[in-house]
């Protein structure tokens, strides 16, 4: 028998039996070493035992005792630990295998700044050109950049590579508008007092109420049954109006947290791949999510593990007075609707409407101005 501290390596045993004493001289006859054996009492003790020898013990005849393993040995846990994780592990080896077969290969394209232009038309110039999917990305910038400016008559693109992703940024070219006839359309939110049409059809006559980017005045006249298309011109006079609410409730109800965790959720994943997930139920009754992202890798196809958290939570619901909170209200509201006056209008008057509903009370600050509009020569 052997005495020395074992428990981080071999397997603990505990027998419970008479004679005990009978079955350590079968261990000893069959080579089989017993490691830091302790009695706690004739019919009870614990040792610590080797893989190759707790083989050898389990072909004695142990029939009389009882035997039950306390802690598996080192050897055992790691093979406990990689059986239950093969799914994990085979993943993290084939992201590694993938990553490096896909280095300097074109997975993805995105472009930015198109709002004309399709996307997939600038996709589609860029696998003409001869960049297609796991292509390598050994080109020539400056060459994919005006060919994608001479084909699709881009004013500006710039492309930049970042791992396996293929960034193109362009931005259009301006429509020429010099031989164009354009409406005129209403600068703000106003009441028409008067309207005067000297050339083009008005649709909206004084004391309508129009909205910004509703159209005023087409930009053609009928001439003898038939539209004329001509540059619009007319005076407008109008009371121009804006406006900020705000809806004050008696009661609110806060959210605190308790400050009490819980994991719910794991993923690891390669890209958009899915390589292994886990999910807990949660313990808490009331609670908030957040989810937290870790990133293993820079390539294109990153190793990332996704958590989502619960957070514990409580709600309380408080009793709000209107009253000594109206004046910051108000004060707020100005600040808001006097940023919205243009510099070159004047504001005439300032009205402040308060009124009650059944959860609490609105209020609403309504801001007039006075204005003179002139359009076309």
């Amino acid at each position: 028998m052997k005495k020395r501290n074992s428990s981080n390596v071999n397997a603990k045993l505990k027998v419970l039996g008479y004679n005990l004493n009978n079955l350590i001289n079968i261990c000893v006859e069959n080579g089989i070493k017993l490691i830091d054996v302790k009695k706690y009492s004739p019919c009870e003790m614990e040792f610590y035992i080797n893989d190759a020898d707790l083989k050898k013990f389990k072909t004695i005849n142990t029939q009389n005792y009882e035997i039950s393993l306390i802690t598996p040995s080192l050897s055992q846990r790691i093979l406990h630990f990689l059986k239950y994780r093969i799914g994990l592990i085979v993943g993290l080896i084939a992201s590694f295998v993938l990553i490096l077969t896909m280095q300097n290969r074109l997975i993805n394209i995105q472009v930015f700044g198109t709002s004309n232009v399709d996307k997939s038309q600038v996709v589609q110039k860029i696998n003409e050109f001869g960049l297609t999917k796991f292509s390598y990305m050994n080109f020539d910038k400056s060459s994919l950049e005006k060919y994608l400016s001479d084909e699709l008559k881009l004013s500006f693109v710039s492309i930049m590579t970042k791992g396996n992703s293929l960034i193109v940024n362009v931005k259009e070219e301006l429509p020429d508008i010099n031989n164009s006839y354009l409406p005129i359309v209403a600068e703000y939110d106003m009441v028409i007092n008067s309207i005067n049409i000297y050339s083009g059809t008005a649709v909206k006559s004084s004391g309508d109420i129009v909205f910004k980017g509703d159209i005023i005045v087409e930009p053609y006249n009928i001439v003898s049954g038939e539209k004329l298309e001509i540059s619009p011109c007319a005076e407008i006079v109008a009371d121009v109006y804006f406006s900020e609410k705000y809806e004050f409730q008696n009661q609110e109800t806060r959210v605190f947290q308790t400050g009490k965790t819980q994991i719910i959720s794991v993923d690891y994943k390669l890209g958009n791949i899915n390589l292994f997930s886990k999910k807990f139920e949660c313990k808490f009754e009331n609670y908030e999510l957040q989810k937290s992202c870790t990133l293993l890798s820079e390539y294109f196809l990153p190793l990332k593990i996704n958590k989502i958290i619960a957070y514990e939570t409580f709600s309380e619901t408080v009793d709000l007075d209107f009253e000594s909170s109206k004046e910051q209200i108000v004060d707020n509201l100005k600040e808001k609707v006097y940023k919205k006056v243009p510099d070159n209008l004047k504001v005439e008057s300032e009205n402040v409407k308060i009124s009650s509903t059944n959860y609490g009370n609105i209020v609403t600050i309504y801001l007039k101005s006075s204005v003179y509009l002139k359009y076309g020569k």
